[in-house]
């Protein structure tokens, strides 16, 4: 396989009972039509985004700042630039 895949990727292939599949449409570089959204819906069903969101959390829970500030954000009132810091400290 050339390029990057990412992580929901990576465990969907690895874990789901789709992974074959996946890995094939990865494969061809989603050439055949509809390749791609069916990549997606693989990735999905196979359980990479909740495994990934998963890994998200253990790896932030690790730093010790990031919890600290996600608790600062849920004393604020809520606002913009909450829910703009919320999404970044979901993403880490």
């Amino acid at each position: 396989m050339s390029g990057n895949l990412t992580a929901p990727a990576l465990y969907a292939m690895q874990h789901g009972a789709h992974g074959n599949e996946l890995r094939a449409l990865i494969d061809s570089e989603f050439n055949e039509a509809g390749g791609l959204p069916r990549a997606i819906e693989l990735v999905r069903l196979g359980g990479g985004i909740e495994q990934a969101r998963t890994l998200a959390r253990r790896q932030a829970e690790q730093v010790p700042a990031l919890g600290m500030l996600s608790s600062a954000l849920l004393s604020l009132p809520f606002g913009v630039y909450q829910v703009f810091v919320g999404l970044c400290v979901r993403v880490v």
